[in-house]
């Protein structure tokens, strides 16, 4: 019985030490990932943390790859008189776009919003695995749990471990610490594109409707542009031009009209403007802007917020106490 008892003692702290390693291993790691993330010089990781810890751009964007690559800050600065940050990140929606919202208005308030928002961006069909991305800002904006709940309810228990936030990311921060070329092109956040659509080699497709809405997306978006205005942002509500679509509106575009009209947002629609249908030279895809088309969209976007602003005499940005 005595040999027995020993026996387990020596078992339960075998399992202590080999916890306590563990434990000590994972700090150190997780310490060392930590490090090497937010000290990205490039790539999708830094520009998500400088918009969210740096800049004080007095206009920002939002939006997924559409803003990523469709507004460029050189042309809205020039037209607007006032400094710009491209958000955007791709593959990313109005869940992730509330999250950076929230932690960016801890450290100051800008001036204008412009909310790139797809077609169907708030159907269920994106899932919600993709939002990890936001795991290794949670210990210091914890407010983003709220997204991260709905990949999992025991995420924030997983977040004991530091090196839980990295998982998978560690090829991208090395790429993030090795200087390239891609730095050379990003614009204040802005990643414009350089080929040109070659109908004749490239299939498009149309836009269609996806009917299937995502209440959480949906309570999402009206958190975003309720936010902004009691912030006392002005805030704009664009959905980008297609090539081609035989439709100018999905069950999503008519939920973020309603919630628009009830806070009186504007919103700018040129999923059918006749400056891009059919404009080859405009376009890399049948979604997605090339550098001249985004320089179009940004001059014709600006000239009608410069318009609104002037009419909307906002004040000095101040930095949130």
């Amino acid at each position: 019985m005595i040999h027995f008892k020993s026996q387990i003692i020596k078992l339960i702290i075998r399992i202590i030490i080999f916890l306590a390693v563990l434990a000590s291993l994972d700090f150190i790691c997780g310490g060392i990932l930590e490090k090497l993330y937010f000290n990205q010089k490039t790539g999708l990781f830094y520009r998500t943390t400088y918009g969210l810890e740096k800049t004080n751009a007095e206009v920002l964007i939002f939006g997924s790859s559409s803003a990523n690559h469709h507004y460029s800050p050189v042309v809205l600065e020039k037209q607007l008189n006032l400094t710009v940050y491209n958000e955007g990140r791709d593959g990313m929606d109005i869940l992730y776009h509330t999250a950076i919202l929230k932690g960016i208005l801890k450290r100051y308030t800008p001036k204008v919003i412009i909310l790139n928002i797809a077609p169907n961006e708030l159907t269920t069909s994106n899932g919600y695995d993709r939002f990890s991305i936001l795991l290794p800002y949670l210990r210091k904006y914890p407010e983003m749990i709220d997204v991260l709940r709905l990949k999992s309810k025991y995420e924030k228990i997983k977040c004991i471990s530091k090196t839980y936030s990295y998982n998978s990311m560690l090829l991208t921060i090395i790429t993030g610490m090795i200087p390239n070329k891609e730095k050379s092109f990003i614009d204040k956040g802005f990643v414009p594109l350089f080929d040109t659509l070659n109908t004749a080699k490239t299939k498009i497709s149309t836009l269609v409707n996806d009917p299937k809405l995502d209440t959480n997306r949906v309570s999402f978006l009206n958190q975003f542009i309720k936010i902004s205005k009691e912030k006392g942002i002005r805030l704009y509500v664009v959905f980008s031009p297609y090539y081609f679509s035989d439709i100018n509106t999905t069950s999503s575009i008519e939920v973020v009209n309603s919630i628009c009209k009830q806070y009186k947002t504007p919103i700018m629609n040129y999923i059918q403007d006749s400056s891009f249908t059919k404009r080859e030279e405009y376009f890399v895809d049948g979604g997605h802007l090339n550098i001249n088309g985004a320089t179009l969209l940004s001059t014709k976007l600006s000239a009608i917020i410069n318009k609104d602003l002037l009419d909307c005499k906002l004040e000095v940005l101040t930095p949130n106490k």
